[in-house]
């Protein structure tokens, strides 16, 4: 009689570091997931034969149960496995090799028997299958005959056949047998255990993807993509003729909960008339939905053989701007046979610069409205001083709108190039307005969380958040935090302010993804296209207002006060090169440490053309002019030297480095002004290794940049050489050389090569804009497009 074979066997169930104990609560663990999971799929436990084979077990299933025994009983399976292993010490846990096959089989007094069971039995103790389990962090792997693959898997586009890769069964004895292997995702169940029978099929939920090895080699570790699916609607009843048509649909953090609600609506009312789900839409998120290039690396949209493949069919992003990006790493060949195309916005939101009621009142912006080339001088209007936060643009469509708005305001051009980015100035305004970024890449959820409880002198009361305006209007209607922050008696109000001229658009596209190389199902497709329809209705839309979106016209809930009707708003397409402006951001927000090294000796005292002071004088205003390229979260100091300046040393640390907050920068104005020419000899190359030794000697981050600019006439006849020079930057952690020479040659004699190693230059200069120009030059090489 033809039946469905199902076994399992425990990995590593005989290991001697198992007790006798841990192998019984084993036994008693896989039967109570076995069950659970048969429950959850809509099997019906009772009608199966099982035979308990202490390290597995044998089950013999009535041929109706094949396809739910292919899916989704493994996503259910591996969840109960997780959350045995999750209460269990590591000697009681398992992880679990299974084995589908159909065939012949025969019964007697004693069970069953036939070839049938020698195959699959065969299939289960495979090396290939061993291999593939201790090779994942999965639970669970499974493995089916290559007749289940053809006439179930391949039959079935709803089982998603392209999770499965192919392997040759070597038994030791027989003839090699064809197979294919899947290592499934957990699924989350929908009701609680109490509720569940067996006649009842629940929703799917949680579906996770690991990273592939690829990813994991190209990144140098371990990293995870968790993909949290889940899916809405009442369970599938075990009379309908077949399974519901599934469609994966990846939403960004900020939309899952919504998309999920709006999932259970479209699942209920595409039911058949007789009360059977015609589809099953599984919501996913990923922890930043913006960041595709990480994203393509761990593989959601090609998921490489061997690996949980979590493909979707639909994205849904915040913005188009997430898209364009796709497209172009589709064409470079990131993700061969896949193509995307965007139907049109499902809804609308904006970037607004949130900020606490007595933040905005002191700054006078109590109109709701703000200016993106004002904000930088936001510190200095605030009394007490005012930070920012905004998401990384490369993890968030957020984070990628503000940071637009805000370069094209600061560098006041209306597209961001590379040749704009890297233009003379550029990077230190750049460095600047990251550097008001003090809460920069964080969660903007769990800052307001943090918000809501912070004391009156917290820096985040005087925090501007660049932030969605769905974000705010959560953060105000409090109901919607309570479970994710938790009460708070002394919230401040936010206010959302929309900026002047029109608030970055965030247009939230729904986005097919095709898969070429693979069939597509029919009904899914068909799905796809009902589904993107329903967004666009009555009911969808007023779900997605109440959200806290607006709906595709642009008009939001109306009930909040502070929120306009229908704001200004401005497309960002066609406004920027991505990779110039995402390397630009990568460079200019990092940290520097500068230690400023000023020349003393008696060469100090010529004049300097065109300024009508000396040269000390001159070097004394560049100094002053070079602070403009330190940013709030830079550490800047001051050494001075001269041929024996400080007794037996030629150097002397004026001020030691620290952060330009207001002491500190008063500090230095008032060291600057007590500099006074000696009658010594320069010092020039003893000054800069003993800058590089005091940079090196304080331990700073590893991502921050440690320079030293130099100003001297270039000179140094009784110092160290500048092959001892080199000799002795290269003896430990880089730091870059600046020299600024007010002295024609003052280069030469290997002080450009020198500086040029480190990283830094070498600038002759015969006048103010000389100067301005060598800092322009020495902003590049901290903050701007690297020399070739």
């Amino acid at each position: 009689m033809d039946q469905t074979i199902f076994i399992v066997d425990v990995q590593g169930f005989s290991s001697p570091e198992r007790t006798a104990d841990d192998q019984e609560e084993i036994r008693r663990g896989l039967e109570r997931a076995l069950r659970t999971a048969f429950a959850d799929s809509g099997l019906d436990w009772d009608a199966c034969h099982y035979e308990d084979r202490g390290d597995g077990c044998l089950m013999v299933l009535p041929h109706e149960h094949r396809e739910r025994l292919i899916s989704p009983l493994p996503g259910h399976l591996a969840r109960e496995l997780r959350e045995h292993n999750a209460r269990h010490r590591p000697e009681a846990q398992i992880r679990l090799r299974a084995a589908v096959h159909f065939g012949d089989v025969r019964r007697d007094d004693r069970g069953y028997s036939g070839q049938a069971i020698i195959t699959t039995r065969r299939m289960v103790d495979a090396e290939e299958l061993k291999t593939a389990l201790d090779g994942s962090s999965s639970p669970l792997a499974v493995i089916v005959s290559d007749w289940t693959f053809e006439n179930v898997v391949r039959k079935s586009p709803d089982h998603h056949h392209h999770d499965y890769r192919w392997v040759t069964v070597s038994p030791k004895s027989g003839e090699p047998i064809g197979a294919w292997i899947r290592l499934p995702a957990p699924l989350r169940r929908s009701a609680p255990p109490s509720t569940r029978t067996f006649a009842r099929m629940p929703s799917v939920g949680t579906f996770a993807r690991m990273p592939s090895a690829r990813s994991a080699a190209a990144l140098g570790a371990v990293l995870f993509l968790v993909l949290t699916l889940t899916a809405g609607g009442d369970a599938l009843p075990g009379g309908c003729p077949r399974p519901p048509a599934e469609i994966r649909v990846l939403a960004s953090a900020e939309k899952e909960r919504v998309i999920r609600t709006v999932a259970r609506d479209f699942e209920q009312v595409s039911r058949d008339a007789g009360g059977c789900p015609t589809v099953h839409v599984r919501v996913a998120s990923v922890p930043f939905a913006g960041a595709v290039d990480a994203s393509l690396d761990q593989g959601w949209l090609d998921g490489e053989q061997g690996e949980v493949s979590a493909e979707a069919d639909v994205w849904l992003p915040d913005s188009g701007l997430e898209v364009a990006r796709l497209r172009r790493l589709l064409e470079d060949g990131r993700a061969p046979g896949i193509s995307v195309h965007s139907l049109g916005s499902v809804a609308r939101s904006v970037v607004v610069a949130a900020v606490p009621r007595q933040m905005a009142d002191a700054l006078g912006l109590d109109g709701g409205a703000y200016r993106w080339e004002d904000m930088p001088d936001w510190p200095q209007r605030h009394p007490g001083g005012a930070f920012f936060a905004r998401p990384s643009p490369r993890s968030s469509s957020v984070g990628l709108a503000a940071t637009v708005a805000l370069y094209r305001a600061t560098l006041h051009v209306g597209a961001l190039t590379a040749e704009t980015l890297g233009e003379a100035g550029a990077p230190e305004r750049l460095h600047a307005v990251e550097h008001i970024m003090t809460q920069g890449d964080e969660d903007p959820m769990r800052l307001l969380c943090a918000l809501r409880n912070a004391p009156p002198d917290s820096e985040l009361r005087r925090t501007a958040f660049l932030i969605s305006e769905k974000t705010v209007l959560d953060y105000r209607s409090q109901e919607s935090l309570a479970d994710r922050c938790g009460p708070s008696s002394i919230a401040p109000e936010l206010v959302p302010l929309y900026a002047e001229g029109g608030a970055p658009l965030l247009d939230h596209p729904f986005v097919v993804i095709d898969r070429t190389e693979l069939p597509r199902s029919p009904a899914r497709s068909v799905a796809v296209e009902e589904f993107y329809r329903y967004l666009l209705g009555d009911q969808a839309q007023q779900r997605l207002r109440q959200a806290g979106y607006r709906d595709t016209a642009g008009v939001g809930s109306g009930q909040d006060p502070l929120v306009p009707y229908r704001p200004a708003v401005r497309e960002q397409y066609g406004l920027f090169d991505d990779p110039a402006l995402l390397d630009a951001w990568d460079r200019v927000r990092r940290s520097a440490r500068v230690l400023l090294a000023i020349d003393q000796s008696r060469t100090m005292s010529e004049p300097f053309p065109y300024h009508k002071g000396t040269r000390l004088a001159a070097a004394v205003d560049a100094l002053g002019l070079s602070l403009r390229l330190v940013g709030a979260r830079d550490e800047i100091g001051l050494l001075g030297f001269a041929a024996g300046l400080d007794g037996g040393r030629d150097h002397r640390l004026l001020l030691p480095l620290g952060r330009p907050a207001a002491g500190h920068r008063g500090d230095m104005d008032r060291a600057l002004r007590g500099l006074r020419v000696l009658d010594a000899a320069p010092a020039l190359h003893d000054a800069i290794g003993a800058a590089v030794d005091r940079l090196r000697a304080d331990d700073g981050d590893p991502d921050t940049t440690d320079a030293v600019i130099a100003i001297a006439d270039g000179t140094d006849p009784d110092g160290p050489s500048t092959a001892a020079l080199a000799d002795r930057l290269a003896a430990g952690d880089p730091v870059r050389v600046f020299v600024i020479a007010f002295r024609a040659g003052g280069c030469t004699a290997g002080l450009d090569e020198v500086t040029r190693d480190s990283g830094g230059e070498c600038y002759e200069v015969d006048g103010m804009t000389g100067m301005r120009r060598a800092l322009d030059g020495i902003a590049a090489g901290l903050w701007g497009v690297p020399r070739p």
